[in-house]
């Protein structure tokens, strides 16, 4: 029986509408649904206009792009799917998701081996002479990073194609009280999925599977413009979060994102508080764990304990 496959890509209006159709007709081509999670009606208007019909939309009432990915994604799992995606808006898929898709559903999750270009390689689907990679995996209190080449699994993730099982994506809800991410921004959304998946017992697989990630635009104000002072305290407020739920407070003092735990709401504590209760593998635990696995890096591994 063929898997159930859906990718969901969080928008921020000031996307280009270019990156956003050749990342959403990349998934459709292999017969993956594609939900895209969008804010505002403005977004839809300058959107929908580039993208394949094919596509469902879906808005999230609140700003946040970690508020969007946990709308799409729960929406995803609830509605059966055994595999469930997020991309990233300006990526594309050059291998085929079942078996991404198949890597996750062994683990609980997987993220793809990831090609950075500039925009018209984007567009155009062009390989670049980039060495791909895993991308950074940073220590227990963020202080330290390490670039990953190769690995057979990466616990700390926050690269823009990971793709869960559905079925472990229900579990964290059932303990999470429905929520799959408590942090509303962006920036620490991903790490905290794929830290939470690890720490109860899932693995977070590193896939072969390829695929193109824009690193640049070209234009610098494209990403400043995003930066709103409320977009900045969703982005404190999801490292927050972070923090609170998977760094022992004493070595909070060792975070450059210490002061961003203010940020973390009553809610979220309490959320964060049940998940610590049902978790089976402290962070400590998943990192060493990491570390007894074949990897190459750059960087130190004892950097990452940290």
């Amino acid at each position: 029986m063929p898997m159930k496959v859906a990718v969901t890509i969080p928008v921020h209006e000031l996307e280009s509408p270019l990156a956003l159709r050749v990342t959403a007709a990349s998934f459709l081509e292999q017969g993956a649904e594609v939900f895209i999670v969008i804010d505002t009606p403005l977004a839809y208007k300058k959107f929908s206009q580039y993208v394949p019909q094919e596509v469902k939309w879906l808005v999230n009432p609140q700003p946040g792009l970690g508020a969007a990915r946990n709308l799409g994604l729960s929406n995803l799992a609830k509605a059966g799917y055994d595999c469930v995606a997020t991309a990233d808006s300006h990526v594309v898929l050059l291998d085929g998701i079942d078996e991404l898709c198949r890597d996750a559903l062994a683990g609980g999750g997987a993220q793809g081996l990831r090609i950075d270009v500039n925009q018209q390689q984007l567009l155009t689907r062009s390989l670049s002479s980039s060495r791909p990679w895993f991308g950074r995996m940073y220590s227990i209190s963020l202080a330290k990073y390490v670039e990953v080449y190769s690995c057979e699994h990466k616990p700390w993730t926050y690269e823009p194609l990971t793709a869960y099982s559905g079925s472990a994506l229900r579990r964290l809800m059932e303990i999470q009280s429905g929520v799959l991410i408590l942090g509303r921004g962006y920036g620490a959304e991903t790490p905290d999925l794929s830290m939470s998946l690890a720490r109860l017992g899932y693995k977070i697989m590193c896939s072969p599977t390829r695929y193109l990630h824009r690193f640049s635009t070209g234009q610098e104000s494209f990403w400043k413009d995003r930066w709103n002072d409320e977009q900045n305290k969703l982005f404190r407020e999801s490292f927050g979060v972070y923090l609170y739920k998977h760094v022992p407070k004493e070595r909070w003092g060792a975070s450059p994102y210490e002061t961003f735990v203010r940020e973390v709401k009553p809610w979220q504590m309490a959320l964060a508080d049940k998940f610590n209760s049902a978790a089976r593998m402290s962070t400590e635990q998943v990192y060493k764990l990491f570390l007894s696995t074949k990897f190459s890096i750059s960087g130190s591994p004892n950097d990452l304990l940290a």
